[in-house]
């Protein structure tokens, strides 16, 4: 789920009543914080043979992918509260310009009012068929050679890309007392790729990687988990639980 966007007006003028429902509207020239939740959809935009592409790492964009024209809308990942609404405006040479809604309920608040963001932003536009770029880690291709590279380095990570999308890239970073029990004794970290990449066509690389930070700590501690999934699910479950019970 793509986080919410909140977005809270002091300006009366744009407030507007239909039936019990109460409208407000905000209009932007141009946002950067939208414009951030939009490639947590779209990979890039690029210019092939003519021809303008969006390339999607979203499973609800759909499409590694996928043409679009002038006038073009399609909606960002919606969520029970909010909807985004994308339309193509522009198509220059180097760039790509969108107009966006961004439409939010707050009935879940207690509140029968919606407010209505609309604004513009632009992202580049490549000049490229290869759509697909490196994935690495700490400026690294992630393979089997990295792995063992960073086991050397005292560093073993595990490799995934969250489905919540979080905003944040890199190891854990909620390191409380629970976290620092279970760390001793799994001995790795969770590694978050987050930014936005059709993660599937790096499958391999991410199984290379991570297979390898398994076999060494599965040898190491005498694991017997049969896999570095089941190995991480354990460990996650573990601080999770010991969380919940310092809650109690």
């Amino acid at each position: 789920m793509l986080p919410l966007i909140i977005f809270i007006s002091c300006n009366q003028d744009n407030k507007e009543k239909t039936h019990s429902k109460i409208i407000e509207r905000i209009d932007h020239q141009d946002s950067n914080d939208v414009k951030e939740t939009f490639f947590n959809l779209v990979y890039k935009g690029y210019k092939k043979e003519g021809k303008y592409f969006l390339a999607g790492c979203s499973k609800f964009f759909g499409e590694l992918e996928k043409e679009i024209k002038l006038n073009d809308s399609f909606y960002g990942t919606p969520d029970r509260h909010s909807s985004i609404q994308y339309t193509v405006v522009n198509l220059n040479s180097d760039s790509i310009r969108f107009k966006f809604e961004n439409n939010l309920g707050h009935h879940s608040f207690g509140d029968s009012k919606t407010s209505i963001r609309t604004g513009f932003f632009s992202i580049k536009c490549h000049n490229e068929k290869d759509i697909i770029g490196k994935l690495t880690i700490e400026g690294m291709t992630v393979n089997k050679e990295t792995a063992r590279r960073h086991i050397e380095e005292g560093k073993f990570y595990i490799l995934f890309k969250p489905e919540n999308k979080i905003n944040f890239s890199g190891t854990d970073y909620e390191k409380d007392d629970c976290w620092k029990n279970k760390f001793e004794k799994f001995g790795f970290e969770n590694y978050y790729i987050t930014k936005c990449m059709p993660i599937d066509k790096y499958y391999e690389q991410l199984e290379e990687y991570n297979n390898t930070v398994f076999n060494y700590l599965s040898e190491m501690k005498s694991f017997e988990f049969k896999d570095y999934k089941e190995m991480k699910r354990a460990f996650d479950n573990e601080v999770n639980e010991c969380r919940n019970e310092r809650r109690k």
